[in-house]
């Protein structure tokens, strides 16, 4: 059986880590985490799979220098790529409970433009960043049938809350052979 899925999730380590708003910081926005997954089952209760996802936070700076003040504006896109195993410890004919782990690599670039006075022309500088991310989700419920709902509570790149809709294609595992 093959499960597909698609999700948003909210309060992203980037969220918590750069989403602290100071008096120098200006966050105009910040995207969830939103996140496809595709997972094959080897057995009714365990699967494996990867999953690919974004998130993004744009906002601004501004610094005081004596009577001078800098201000910045910055876009930070994080980008993650992972592979993940799934674990059913319950499941009924239209409900599963289960719990996830996953760990890969992302992407992050930021891009920031900065005016040191207002006389003076924008600079923009970009730097990228690799490193590696996980995912724990100790808690996981899906709701239905081929297609479903689910709802996760869980800690890393997806995001502390995460929800989405998925679909699973073939014979459902439950079925008797």
């Amino acid at each position: 059986m093959l499960d597909v899925a698609a999700s948003y999730g909210s309060i992203s380590p980037s969220q918590v880590k750069l989403g602290v708003q100071t008096e120098n910081k200006k966050i105009n926005s910040i995207s969830g985490a939103t996140f496809v997954s595709i997972r094959y089952f080897l057995y009714a209760y365990l699967s494996l799979g990867f999953t690919g996802g974004t998130i993004s936070e744009q906002g601004q700076y501004s610094t005081s220098y004596s009577a001078t003040t800098i201000k910045s504006t910055y876009t930070q896109t994080s980008t993650t790529i992972a592979p993940e195993i799934y674990y059913v410890y319950t499941y009924k004919k239209y409900f599963e409970a289960y719990t996830l782990l996953g760990a890969g690599v992302a992407f992050t670039k930021i891009t920031a433009t900065t005016r040191a006075t207002p006389y003076t022309p924008e600079s923009t500088a970009t730097a990228a960043s690799d490193g590696v991310r996980m995912q724990y989700t100790p808690i996981g419920i899906r709701v239905g049938g081929h297609l479903a709902a689910f709802a996760e509570l869980g800690f890393g790149y997806k995001g502390l809350l995460n929800a989405g809709v998925s679909w699973k294609f073939g014979r459902p595992c439950w079925w008797k052979q």
